[in-house]
């Protein structure tokens, strides 16, 4: 039976079995792939939120809720009315993920001035009327269907006869 060699502190590396020394290089190599891999990754991509005028209350209700849901770290927000076109465009120079439009004219203005960009409209009043690309537009429609009107109607006013559109 063969004896195990002692080695103190001062024994050379080389001589050290499984040694740190051999183990190092690979740490480090593990380390620097690590770090580079997540200096790599882009951040994440914000969603640009365009108010058609933030001094509409259902449309800053709908702003808030949103902020609120996603978080303010994660939107850039931005008041048509008061930016203007000019403000949007440098909004766009950000290339943020998702453009968020509360109202038709920020979805106008933001479907002329970045096609092709992923959108979201909502609040919008009569939404078909937009000439939406099905590829990268989504619409929240706030609507009530034309027989959930008339039945909302018939429940608040049982005597009305006839409604006139």
């Amino acid at each position: 039976m063969k004896t195990p060699t002692r080695l103190s502190p001062t024994t050379p590396c080389a001589a050290r079995s499984g040694s740190a020394a051999t183990s190092l290089p690979k740490v480090l190599v593990l380390v620097a792939t690590a770090f580079l891999a997540f200096a790599a990754v882009p951040p994440p991509a914000k969603v640009l939120v365009v108010n058609s005028d933030a001094s509409v209350a259902k449309y800053l209700e709908v702003q808030d809720a949103f902020k609120e849901t996603l978080g303010a770290g994660a939107m850039t927000e931005l008041d048509l009315s008061k930016a203007g076109e000019a403000g949007l465009r440098r909004a766009l120079v950000e290339n943020p993920g998702v453009i968020y439009c509360i109202g038709g004219n920020a979805y106008q203005t933001a479907a002329r001035l970045a096609k092709g960009r992923p959108m979201v409209l909502s609040t919008a009043i009569n939404w078909e009327r937009f000439k939406t690309d099905p590829q990268t537009t989504r619409v929240i429609a706030n609507e009530l269907p034309a027989v959930a009107q008339l039945t909302l109607f018939r429940h608040f006013f049982p005597k009305l006869q006839r409604v006139g559109v």
